[in-house]
C-alpha cells in the first residue's frame, strides 16, 4: 500500500464519528434543551436580556438592575460564573496540557491498536510537546474560539457604546476601562450621574443590537469538545465498567484496560 493511500485511510478513520462522539452530542444537546426550556418556562432569561439591552443604553440604570437580581444563576457576579465559565479557557488549557506533556495511552496505532497501558512520558522539548495530538488539537480550538469571539460582533452588525454613545470597538474587544482620565472626551458625553460613577467604579462599553451569540454556551461546548477528545483515550483505564464509552473505544484499549492491575 502506497504512502499516500495509507495516510488517506488513516486519516478517514481518525474523522470518522464514533460512538462516544454520538452519546456526547446527545448529552449535551439533552442540557442545552432542558436549561432552554426551563429558562423560557420560568422566565429566567428575561433578566438578562434585558440587562443586556440596558447597559449600553444606560449606565447607571443597568447598575441599579443589578442590585435585584432575580436568582444567583442570572447574576453575572456569581461565583460560578467568574471562577469557572468566564476562565473556561484556563481550565481547559491546564487540564490538556497536563495531560498531554505527562500521561500517554501507548495506543501505538490509529485508535489504540496496539494499546497496552497508560505510562508518563518522559522529559520532551518544546518541539516535541507542540507536535503532540492533544496540543495540536487545542491550538485548533483556540484559533476557532478566538475567531468566533472577535467576528461575531462585526458580523451582527453590533455597536459599542456606552450610555447611549457609540465608541470605538476595540474598547469592547478588549474591555478596557474607562476613565475620565483616559478618555477625558468620552466622559464630557455622559451625563453627570455617569461622571460621578466612573470616580468611584471602572466603566466599561458594551455591545448593543445584533443577533447576540451566546458565548458561555460556545466556549462550554468547545471545552467539553476538546477535554472529551483528549481524555477518551485514558477512559478503559479509568472506567472500565463504562459501558457507553467501552463499545465504542478498540477493542485492542478494552482489552488491554482488562489486563491491568
Amino acid at each position: 500500500m502506497s504512502a499516500p493511500v495509507a495516510a488517506y485511510r488513516r486519516l478517514r478513520h481518525q474523522l470518522r464519528p464514533h460512538q462516544y462522539n454520538l452519546v456526547f452530542f446527545l448529552w449535551i444537546g439533552l442540557v442545552m434543551l432542558s436549561g432552554t426550556l426551563y429558562s423560557i418556562y420560568y422566565q429566567t432569561y428575561l433578566f438578562n436580556t434585558e440587562y443586556s439591552a440596558t447597559r449600553a443604553l444606560d449606565y447607571t440604570a443597568a447598575k441599579a438592575m443589578q442590585a435585584d437580581v432575580p436568582s444567583m444563576f442570572a447574576d453575572r457576579r456569581n461565583w460560578m460564573n467568574t471562577l469557572f465559565v468566564k476562565r473556561a479557557w484556563f481550565w481547559n488549557t491546564l487540564v490538556v496540557l497536563l495531560v498531554a506533556v505527562t500521561l500517554d495511552p501507548a495506543s501505538g496505532g490509529v485508535r489504540g491498536e496496539k494499546a497496552r497501558g497508560v505510562v508518563f512520558r518522559g522529559p520532551q522539548t518544546w518541539l516535541e510537546v507542540l507536535g503532540l495530538k492533544p496540543v495540536v488539537r487545542w491550538v485548533e480550538a483556540t484559533i476557532g474560539w478566538v475567531y468566533v469571539s472577535t467576528t461575531d460582533q462585526q458580523t451582527r452588525d453590533a455597536m459599542c457604546m456606552i450610555n447611549a454613545v457609540t465608541v470605538d470597538p476595540s474598547l469592547c474587544y478588549t474591555r478596557t476601562s474607562l476613565t475620565g482620565v483616559s478618555n477625558p472626551r468620552l466622559f464630557a458625553q455622559l451625563p453627570e450621574a455617569v461622571q460621578e460613577m466612573g470616580l468611584t467604579h471602572p466603566l466599561y462599553a458594551g455591545w448593543h443590537g445584533g443577533h447576540d451569540v451566546s458565548g458561555h454556551t460556545f466556549i462550554l461546548v468547545l471545552g467539553m469538545l476538546l477535554l472529551i477528545e483528549t481524555l477518551i483515550p485514558f477512559v478503559p483505564y479509568v472506567l472500565p465498567s463504562f459501558s457507553y464509552f467501552r463499545e465504542s473505544i478498540p477493542h485492542a484499549l478494552v482489552h488491554a484496560s482488562s489486563t491491568l492491575p
